[in-house]
């Protein structure tokens, strides 16, 4: 295993009862933009757990990414970048999401996140261009980062043209799923 792995034991069994997740409605985040920089977390509200950011980010900015959650509590996040098509939209998809050949676990093999020991060697992924560009999709691997902590973040910049939005989901709380529109910058 590479040494910048990290532990996801806990998580793991979470995972294997998938088939027992309680599906939470996303939640709405603040609406705004405007400035170079914008921060989404990965939060909890209640038992709701969601993406709270700005709804655009402007193509000349950067998007930084922050869980603010405790680990103890639900586990670690992913922001990852996905087609609409292949990001789960119901309780049935929640379910199913790490099974074989679904989305959620193609996004921790490309993570390499060992199943047996719970440790992951690429807590982040970069295809692409440099900076949130590449999404997921049924056969291309896409941009992510894995969030481990509460305070775990990463910051990069916007690489997609204005007019574009990017999809993105939590692939470990799948019900997590947000878009941010890409305006002018």
């Amino acid at each position: 295993m590479k040494g910048n792995s990290r532990r996801i034991g806990p998580v793991l069994a979470l995972m294997a009862l998938a088939g027992l997740l309680i599906a939470i409605p996303s939640g709405s985040a603040a609406a705004g933009g405007g400035g170079e920089n914008v921060t989404i977390k990965a939060t909890l509200a209640g038992n709701e757990l969601f993406f709270k950011g700005p709804e655009t980010v402007p193509a000349s900015g950067k998007i930084t990414i922050v869980s603010d959650t405790s680990s103890r509590m639900v586990g670690p996040h992913t922001f990852t970048l996905a087609s609409p098509n292949v990001i789960p939209n119901s309780k049935g998809a929640f379910q199913k999401c790490f099974q074989k050949g679904r989305i959620c676990r193609k996004v921790a093999r490309a993570h390499e996140v060992d199943f047996q020991t719970g440790e992951t060697g690429k807590p982040v992924i970069r295809k692409g261009k440099d900076g949130w560009d590449k999404a997921f999709s049924s056969d291309v691997i896409g941009d992510s980062f894995f969030a481990e902590r509460k305070g775990d973040r990463l910051s990069q910049e916007v690489a997609v043209k204005p007019g574009r939005a990017l999809n993105f989901f939590c692939a470990i709380h799948p019900e997590m799923h947000k878009r941010i529109q890409v305006t002018g910058g």
